[in-house]
């Protein structure tokens, strides 16, 4: 695919802005169109990259090819100019498919973890001497960007489910984290989606790695795979022998042999599998046990994954980008036995009307783990509203004893109201909740 100029529209989200850098440095002229100035869109912007904000369909004449995302609406003048002329139009998908022929692919799919692992999976291979290049789904700490660029042939992806994005790659190994059925406006059925991810391990080229929970859909898999988890008869396991506020101490067994005194920074069962997932598939691409006793250690995380925003004896504030309801009840359950005597007070924005449609009744379970709930409306993203459909109908089946509804715009001046001292405070979701986070942090500092 010879291309010299890409326009991108929806330029703003975490994986259109990832391929904008990569190509970038090609170098290819890049620009890009979003609909709301952001603090993502204006970190492209110091590097050079052109961002637009209104919506001109004049803006990609001098362009060979317009790349665009699911999530910007069809009826955007910029995308139906592209779609109406002869210029090339791409799926972000299908440009990330195209980029990653070129490359030894890892892919890490998943409902949930995949971006945690492959930020990981990325630490421990540089950490290595190991110089891959990835495309992780959020700002990885420890490189401050969403797109970390290597000098080997050695590239780590993020496999979406979303849209079937990830049926554009054709990986040499991959993980699979956990195959709990979401986007159903997409694949219509619980079923439709597992089958995505069937097709999905179909197209790895080599071993696959597998979470020890999902042994029943691995039945059906026709590629070689591993399990990993903390059980000690899976093959590559981890075998916690202690948790300290947000440490866990473990070792790490595997037929590549056996690597002691581990330490993560990240607390949680889950963050003990995303570990071993990221340590298995590193070691199979030649990770040294150096390299990853280096890796674990420094790793610093991802932004908006279990993001601790404030940590005092008082209170502590965690940020969180937990969208469906496994994702909350594993928050929720983690901070509840890292910190047993803080209350906790959740604050859930939810992400789509048609997931808030499908999952009602799971989201409130999830949430009625929560000592104080604050629901906010529904951040609608690509979607129309449906109707019928608001945060009222998981407020309203939300089992624990104190429960809001709060519009976005009041939440920092209310939540004072709500703290007793000590407590834990979470913000939740995938939606643009991120913005409150500074001035929520703010407020409570202040009322220390």
């Amino acid at each position: 695919m010879n291309m010299q100029s890409i326009f991108f529209l929806g330029i703003g989200g975490i994986g259109m802005s990832a391929l904008a850098r990569f190509l970038k440095i090609q170098p290819i002229k890049i620009a890009g169109y979003d609909k709301t100035c952001t603090a993502l869109t204006q970190e492209l912007e110091k590097e050079n990259i052109p961002v637009y904000y209104e919506d001109i369909p004049e803006l990609i004449a001098d362009f060979d090819c317009v790349v665009y995302t699911p999530a910007i609406p069809k009826t955007l003048k910029l995308f139906q100019t592209a779609l109406h002329s002869k210029k090339l139009l791409l799926k972000r998908s299908q440009l990330l498919g195209e980029i990653s022929k070129n490359y030894d692919t890892l892919a890490v799919a998943g409902t949930h973890g995949k971006t945690t692992t492959s930020g990981m999976l990325t630490h421990l291979l540089k950490s290595s001497g190991l110089d891959c290049s990835a495309f992780v789904g959020g700002i990885t700490k420890n490189y401050h960007s969403n797109f970390i660029l290597g000098k080997s042939n050695t590239l780590v992806v993020e496999a979406d489910e979303y849209d079937r994005s990830f049926l554009t790659l054709f990986p040499q190994n991959a993980i699979i984290t956990s195959v709990d059925p979401d986007h159903l406006d997409i694949y219509q059925t619980s079923e439709g989606f597992i089958e995505g991810f069937y097709q999905f391990a179909s197209q790895v080229q080599d071993k696959i790695f597998l979470d020890e929970n999902l042994k029943e859909f691995a039945k059906n898999i026709k590629k070689s795979f591993h399990f990993y988890g903390i059980t000690k008869n899976t093959p590559y396991n981890i075998v916690l022998k202690e948790s300290y506020g947000l440490k866990n101490y473990f070792d790490y067994h595997s037929p590549f042999g056996e690597i002691k005194d581990l330490v993560l920074h990240f607390p949680g069962e889950h963050n003990l599998k995303n570990i071993c997932a990221a340590i298995s598939l590193a070691m199979l691409k030649g990770a040294s046990i150096d390299g990853i006793k280096k890796g674990v250690s420094t790793f610093q995380g991802i932004q908006r994954r279990f993001d601790i925003i404030l940590d005092t004896k008082e209170m502590v504030y965690i940020d969180d980008y937990a969208h469906h309801p496994v994702e909350i009840s594993t928050l929720l359950n983690s901070v509840k036995k890292l910190l047993p005597n803080y209350p906790i007070i959740a604050i859930f924005q939810p992400h789509l009307y048609s997931r808030t449609k499908d999952f009602a009744n799971q989201f409130a379970e999830s949430l009625s783990i929560a000592n104080i709930v604050i629901m906010l409306p529904i951040y609608p993203a690509r979607e129309n509203p449906i109707p019928g459909i608001t945060s009222q109908m998981i407020y309203e089946q939300i089992q624990c004893k104190h429960k809001y509804l709060i519009s976005m715009e009041e939440i920092v001046d209310k939540l004072p109201q709500f703290i007793t001292k000590p407590s834990v405070i979470l913000t939740i979701g995938a939606g643009d909740i991120d913005k409150i986070v500074e001035p929520l942090k703010n407020k409570l500092i202040s009322i220390q």
